[in-house]
């Protein structure tokens, strides 16, 4: 219950539980944020929570409405009694400077975990991506030096055959009609035919090469090739079970929430551990 207090002339403010900013917009109509939108659209621009906040202010204050309501704002009189709009814009322009420079980069921690995807039942996941770049020339030298001689060495007999000094006898027969020839010439050959006899006695043809500093060079040119390796490598390592893993993922998801763990960031900054409305 709001209440102000006179003390010797002076009067004394109470301060705005986050519930008094609710019942405040209701009494007059208006749509009065409790992180002020035109901040965070000054200086968090690009980041996707607060670009989420902004679009759906109203929705997301519910939250901290419903489960942190009785909590006491520091710093921000009571709008109902002050019925001052301009001041509550004033002090919640404080309180969310004051939220945007102690909490974004926690926030920003927080929100990676909205677009995480994963296995519940895998312990191990491993992302491997490996660029060579090759660039510049790659020369490969053979060198060669001195003599290489080469020999070939022919043995054993190679023996030809020839028939010139053979006996060759010619006979003719005339055409007989008891023995049914027709003009019949017959060439006989007698005796050995002539050989003809190579003998090598292990002849050797020798070639030989001379290298004098002599080299083979081979040259690869290479205008920035890239050798790229990707490599995705998971599962279960096996120190944990399956089972084990998806009662953790259950633990966790069901009592996880983004905007909660926002409020209650926003709740530890600016809002009065006591729940005392009394300004001091």
């Amino acid at each position: 219950m709001a209440y102000i207090v006179i003390m010797r002339g002076w009067k004394i403010m109470t301060l705005a539980r986050l519930n008094n900013i609710k019942t405040y917009n209701k009494k007059t109509a208006l749509d009065i944020s409790l992180l002020r939108k035109e901040k965070l659209q000054e200086k968090l621009t690009d980041v996707p929570w607060s670009q989420m906040y902004i679009a759906n202010a109203k929705t997301i204050d519910n939250i901290a409405y419903r489960m942190f309501g009785y909590n006491v704002l520091e710093d921000v009189s009571n709008p109902l009694e002050t019925n001052n709009s301009s001041l509550l814009l004033e002090e919640l322009d404080a309180s969310t400077d004051i939220f945007i420079q102690a909490s974004t980069a926690s926030i920003n921690k927080l929100w990676t975990l909205e677009s995480v995807n994963f296995s519940p039942i895998e312990n191990y996941d491993r992302y491997e991506d490996i660029t060579t770049i090759r660039s510049g020339n790659e020369n490969t030298e053979f060198a060669k030096d001195g003599t290489e001689t080469e020999t070939t060495t022919t043995t054993g007999n190679v023996i030809n055959s020839l028939k010139n000094n053979q006996t060759e006898t010619t006979k003719n027969e005339p055409t007989s009609y008891t023995t049914n020839l027709v003009d019949t010439s017959t060439t006989e050959y007698s005796g050995d035919a002539d050989t003809n006899t190579t003998f090598y006695d292990d002849l050797k043809n020798i070639k030989e090469n001379s290298y004098t500093n002599r080299k083979d060079t081979t040259t690869h040119t290479y205008n920035d090739v890239k050798d790229k390796h990707e490599a995705h490598i998971h599962g279960n390592i096996g120190v944990t079970t399956a089972t084990a893993m998806m009662t953790e993922f259950v633990d966790f998801y069901s009592t996880y929430n983004f905007w909660v763990k926002f409020w209650e960031l926003y709740i530890k900054i600016n809002c009065r551990a006591d729940f005392c409305t009394e300004s001091e």
